[in-house]
């Protein structure tokens, strides 16, 4: 009898030594509300509780910790919507959960894991166990990541408008134009005290119209330029290549390139960011205008095209320049790889970023002239990536 305790003792203690050596957060519970809780040194550590204490935040009232509090999304979980409990609760595994414990003084622990329900020997559950990793610092070097991805997207919208600015300028100056000629009218009109009423009206309406169009220039300018988290809502397509088209004519006209649009009528909205789709049909736009400054001999067309592909909508941007060899179409989308002397090699990895994070793909191929820029969009936020010969 003293033989079978002795080994029961030192069984103990060898699973405690193991469970003490699980790299991370292990806690236990062999009640079915999982109302009593212990965990490996590592738990107690992590959660800042004594040594042996009841981790269980389904303990009885006197017995929960109070020193942290368990969220998720920044919500608060209660104690039913914890990992072990529900693991516990439903009999079914719970796998990679994500929960982040809050302490009294508001620093924090990011926490991932898995739990599974403990059976006894007739199938029924005893129990809960549970193993979590902190990942608080992983969370933040992924936070920070996203940070530097966002900084370089502005970094390469303001750079894009660098280059736009002669093309806004031209933009702004037509309609200032007219108000101007408008307004020497009307006041010659009032000198010489002729008094057209209706002329007036006509001519103070064009004013507003033009005033208007100003307006949604300097509008469209700002959302381009200025740094914010993306704003998603379900687009046209149509609308947002037309956009880019607008901001990219004066450069057009400036190198003889002319501009069409081959755009279908009956696709389906997707769902994204206006701007930052923008940004990466400018960006396009302009590698082709840049693409075509040099060529003589052929007409220098920049070609915007959309058609339905499967589950979304095919963007194509076609220029006539000097195209891509092969070894250029294998790298121009990794970052500060560029065709370009004075480039900088991020514009077409950002632009390849951006939609990819909208659920689609950009890639490139050669044309009968020039390279094709291709972009799939899908109509909604199905997961997997569409792909359109």
């Amino acid at each position: 009898m003293q033989d079978r305790k002795t080994e029961a003792a030192s069984f103990v203690e060898e699973m405690v030594a193991i469970f003490d050596a699980v790299p991370g957060m292990a806690l236990i519970s062999r009640d079915k509300g999982c109302h009593q809780m212990t965990g490996n040194r590592t738990a107690y550590d992590l959660l800042r509780l004594p040594y042996g204490a009841n981790i269980s935040k389904s303990a009885r009232e006197e017995e929960v910790p109070r020193s942290f509090r368990v969220t998720k999304e920044g919500r608060s979980l209660s104690s039913d919507e914890l990992p072990m409990q529900m693991a516990a609760a439903s009999g079914r595994p719970v796998r990679n959960s994500e929960i982040t414990v809050v302490f009294e003084d508001g620093t924090s622990l990011e926490l991932l894991g898995n739990a599974s329900p403990l059976l006894d020997e007739n199938g029924e559950v005893r129990g809960a166990i549970g193993v979590f990793i902190d990942v608080t610092e992983s969370k933040r070097a992924e936070q920070s990541l996203r940070a530097a991805q966002a900084e370089l997207v502005h970094v390469n919208r303001v750079l894009i408008m660098g280059e736009l600015v002669t093309s806004i300028a031209h933009e702004v100056n037509q309609p200032l134009t007219g108000i101007l000629a408008t307004s020497g009218c009307i006041l010659r009109e009032m000198e010489a005290r002729r008094m057209n009423f209706q002329a007036i009206h006509e001519a103070i309406t064009e004013i507003a119209e033009d005033a208007t169009r100003i307006n949604d220039i300097i509008l469209r300018t700002r959302a381009l330029v200025k740094k914010e988290c993306p704003e998603w809502s379900e687009l046209n397509i149509n609308h947002v290549i037309r956009d880019a088209a607008l901001f990219t004519n004066h450069e057009a006209v400036r190198t003889d390139v002319h501009v069409r649009l081959d755009l279908a009528f009956d696709l389906p909205g997707v769902l994204g960011d206006r701007v930052q789709l923008q940004q990466v049909l400018i960006n396009l736009a302009m590698n082709g205008i840049d693409s075509m400054r040099t060529i003589v001999g052929r007409p220098r067309e920049l070609v915007f095209k959309s058609t339905k592909c499967a589950n979304g909508v095919l963007v194509q941007v076609q220029d006539s320049g000097t195209g891509l060899n092969a070894d250029a179409i294998d790298r121009i989308f990794e970052p500060f790889f560029s065709t370009k002397s004075q480039g900088i090699g991020m514009g077409l990895s950002i632009s390849r970023s951006i939609i990819e994070s909208h659920g689609g793909l950009l890639w490139a191929e050669p044309g009968s002239y020039g390279s094709v820029f291709q972009i799939t969009l899908p109509a909604n936020r199905d997961e997997g990536a569409l792909y359109c010969a």
